[in-house]
């Protein structure tokens, strides 16, 4: 029996490369400024969210700046781990911070389902 394989196939705003880089990083310190409030009440204990979020900018601080814009871009159009993983993060910023939106009360009270 063949196994169907179907190629991998990115979102449409892969056209401009270096852009998704910077979206993704500004996501990452605007999520970092919401799970930052001291009203949350994260635990200080591993694996620490403020603390993930800011290794991951980092990260992708170090890719953008090791490569520069251009060589960022390339990453992303050849790659095939990079824009997977920036098409991910970019979808979770964006669930998290609709969530803060719409479960603006109880995202601050412990064993909330929103939480």
């Amino acid at each position: 029996m063949a196994s169907h394989t179907s190629p991998l196939r990115f979102p449409p705003r892969w056209s401009s490369a270096p852009r998704s880089l910077d979206k993704a990083l500004q996501g990452l310190a605007k999520l970092q400024q919401l799970v930052s409030q001291p009203r949350l009440g994260l635990r200080n204990s591993p694996p620490h969210f403020p603390h993930l979020l800011l290794q991951a900018s980092l990260g992708l601080q170090r890719v953008q700046e090791r490569h520069g814009k251009e060589g960022s871009a390339r990453l992303l159009e050849e790659g095939q781990y990079l824009p997977v993983f920036l098409a991910n993060l970019q979808e979770k910023i964006k669930q998290t911070v609709r969530l803060f939106k719409a479960e603006k009360e109880d995202v601050f009270k412990e064993g909330s389902p929103a939480r």
